[in-house]
């Protein structure tokens, strides 16, 4: 079983940023080691005498690792460097992706995975080196440390889990007005990248298409007939900001309007969080903290001083 641990976290992290990721049958040749694991535990199991058996499980559990132990240890450890490795390779080219790509709210909402994966290289990290010292010890010590793990994925799964979204914004014509476009040189790459940005700032206020959680450049592009490298460039150019800061910044403004009146129009911060394109209304006080510096609850005290 501890065998299929690496594997089964390498999918699961591959499953939790890629929605169309499946078992395949290539895929189940990352469960060769756990069954060749088996096959030699058997092997090793039905050599014993009947009569040692039970004496060989307290054995197992007391002594010193025999060599069926040392060879199971051993896959285990070289799958965690072999894996560790991909799964952070991974995350950091998902990480640079998605901020491309998506909006704050969109990582935010998926970032707590790599802490978790974070913090069961380190817990892995403390079984091997108690390993080296006292073999047996990991037999109670790992069971503590699945635990913590366990009890940070369960958490993290509930605080993030979204809320059932109960009613639509209604979409609302507004002007179009950028001071910083008036600012920049007008060669005819700057005019054609400021058309861009007029065009993009337009449709996303009048439309207000940001409100959708699950919005991406790649989105915007077929909505606005701009081609998501010119959006890109147009963004960071023009705008000189990213995607991710762009969409999370509108959400951010639209929160602000809600959240002043959110009880006398009967809602919940929770609903506020979900209008505002937010999965969560954890999601929500994390990317309201990173850019006013305080949670929607604290803003809220403020403007009524």
């Amino acid at each position: 079983m501890n065998v299929m641990l690496m594997p089964l976290l390498w999918m699961y992290v591959r499953r939790v940023f890629n929605k169309h990721f499946k078992l395949s049958l290539l895929r189940l040749l990352h469960f060769l080691p756990a069954l060749l694991s088996l096959v030699l535990y058997l092997i090793y199991a039905i050599s014993q005498p009947e009569s040692e058996r039970f004496s060989l499980m307290t054995y197992e559990n007391t002594g010193s690792d025999n060599w069926f132990g040392i060879v199971n240890t051993s896959i285990v450890f070289i799958q965690m460097a072999v894996y560790f490795t991909l799964m952070f390779v991974f995350l950091h080219r998902t990480k640079h992706y998605i901020r491309e790509n998506f909006s704050e709210a969109e990582w935010m909402f998926r970032r707590w995975i790599i802490r978790f994966v974070y913090l069961l290289a380190v817990l892995s990290i403390v079984v091997i080196i108690t390993y080296l010292f006292h073999p047996r010890v990991d037999e109670w010590l790992t069971q503590i440390l699945n635990v913590i793990a366990m009890i940070y994925l369960v958490y993290n799964s509930l605080i993030t889990a979204k809320v059932p979204q109960t009613e639509q914004l209604s979409v609302e014509e507004k002007p179009y007005h950028n001071p910083v476009l008036q600012t920049i040189n007008m060669n005819e790459d700057i005019m054609q990248l400021q058309d861009y940005a007029f065009s993009i700032m337009k449709y996303l206020e009048t439309s207000e298409v940001y409100l959708n959680a699950d919005l991406t450049l790649q989105d915007l592009a077929k909505q606005t007939g701009i081609s998501s490298r010119n959006i890109s460039r147009t963004i960071n150019t023009v705008l000189n900001k990213s995607f991710f800061d762009l969409i999370n910044s509108m959400r951010i403004e639209k929160s602000k309007e809600l959240l002043i009146s959110y009880k006398e129009d009967n809602r919940t911060i929770d609903v506020v969080a979900q209008m505002c394109g937010f999965k969560s209304r954890f999601i929500l006080n994390n990317a309201f903290k990173k850019s006013e510096g305080m949670t929607p609850s604290q803003w809220l005290k403020k403007q009524k001083q």
